[in-house]
Parts: structure tokens; sequence; C-alpha cells
């Protein structure tokens, strides 16, 4: 059996209020959640708040608070657990370029020497 504190939403980021919640675990499941058994519950919370983020129900400023952690270091956990902080195609990415492009005044960066996305 494993107990944990889930934390919810809170209008007030520093005002965090606590839902104690009751899951019964297989000791394999426990295991495969945590190997070294040392702490299976901050495993749980960690998986559940990246599936929140993946999904994209919270941002990864919510998903660093609710775990304790900087956003730097939300960031980080992402790339150790090969999830994108983008989910975006290339070709996403390449059209939201190239009307950023569209809307800011021709020459803007004429002075700067920058090449720009031919649109």
């Amino acid at each position: 059996m494993l107990a944990w504190r889930l934390l919810s939403a809170s209008d007030d980021p520093v005002a965090v209020s606590t839902t104690n919640l009751q899951v019964d675990l297989s000791a394999d499941l426990a295991r495969l959640v945590d190997p070294t058994g040392s702490d299976v519950a901050a495993r749980v919370r960690e998986t559940l708040v990246l599936a929140l983020f993946r999904d994209g129900v919270i941002s990864s400023g919510r998903s660093a608070e609710l775990l304790g952690i900087s956003k730097d270091q939300f960031l980080d956990l992402l790339g150790e657990r090969d999830i994108p902080y983008l989910d975006q195609t290339y070709e996403e990415i390449l059209e939201d370029a190239r009307v950023a492009a569209s809307a800011r005044p021709q020459g803007c960066l004429a002075a700067t020497g920058r090449r720009t996305i031919a649109t």
C-alpha cells in the first residue's frame, strides 16, 4: 500500500493545499516505478506531473512548482526523460517563424544584419 500527498491547484502558489491519496501498487510495479524503493511516492508524483505536462494539461512552470523544483531543473528532467519541451514539428516551427516575420514592419531587422526567413 502506498500513501502520498497530491498537491492540488491553487490560485495562490504560496498556499498549496494537499490531498492524501492512497494507491495500491503491486511490489513489481513499485519496483518499476522506483527500483531503489527509496521514495516510490515521489516517483509516482513526478510521473503524474510529467504526464500532465506532456498531455498539455499543465505548463512547465506549474509542473516545476508542483514538483518543488526550479523551471530549469524541470527542463533538465524533461531531457532526462526524453520528453520534448516543445511538441512542434519542424514545419510547424517554420510556419510560426513565417507568421512572426510577416507581422513585423518591413526592414526592421535590416540594421541588425540578421537574415530573415523567406515568406
